[in-house]
């Protein structure tokens, strides 16, 4: 993910970015994520709607939160938070 690297070079002391993104540990962006963002894994997928308010299938993996500029501190949000 292209704009993952550049979160990372434009986050800076007055520039906060935050995006939800899926948690795909197995992927090149991933790393780079860990070196620039915090990151704050979800206990579930986050479900996205359609514009009938109906669930969309088709994102089998979790979901994160990352912010820049971050430490690579993860945190995982407990279920009771949810």
């Amino acid at each position: 993910m292209p704009w993952v690297e550049k979160a990372s070079k434009e986050a800076n002391g007055t520039t906060r970015i935050v995006g939800l993104l899926p948690a795909n540990p197995d992927t090149k962006w991933f790393g780079t994520l860990l070196h620039f963002a915090d990151v704050l894994l979800l206990p579930k997928r986050v479900a996205f709607l359609n514009e009938k308010k109906i669930p969309v299938k088709g994102n089998p993996r979790g979901s994160l939160i990352a912010i820049w500029p971050g430490t690579g501190k993860i945190t995982l949000w407990k279920t009771a938070e949810w």
